[in-house]
């Protein structure tokens, strides 16, 4: 969606930048305004690290204790950060979101 919002911001800039108009502003202001410009993807991102999660569950036994039951895990009460940082295209976001879903969960406290 992105992508496409994007390629019309261009061609619009263009099209006003060749017949001296201001078309473009008003049509990409229209079409923030549509259902299909505002899809919100964050649900979908959780239910795709949940079924990734059951599945390593599925192939990792959870880990026991001495007498079998198993270990519950308990977040840290704090922790120092550590990040590394890297610029990602806006078209490679979804796939990468989805990558790295696949070794990492997301973490909904209380949950």
């Amino acid at each position: 969606v992105e992508i496409c919002r994007t390629a019309c911001r261009k061609a619009t800039k263009k099209f006003d930048k060749v017949q001296g108009t201001s078309l473009g502003s008003w049509l990409v202001a229209q079409l923030a305004l549509q259902p299909f410009c505002n899809v919100c993807l964050e649900p979908l991102i959780v239910m795709l690290s949940d079924g990734f999660a059951s599945l390593r569950a599925a192939s990792n036994p959870p880990k026991t204790d001495a007498e079998g039951r198993p270990i519950e895990w308990v977040p840290p009460s704090d922790f120092e950060r550590s990040t590394t940082k890297y610029w990602v295209k806006t078209e490679n976001v979804p796939e990468l979101t989805a990558r790295v879903l696949k070794h990492l969960s997301i973490l909904i406290m209380g949950r």
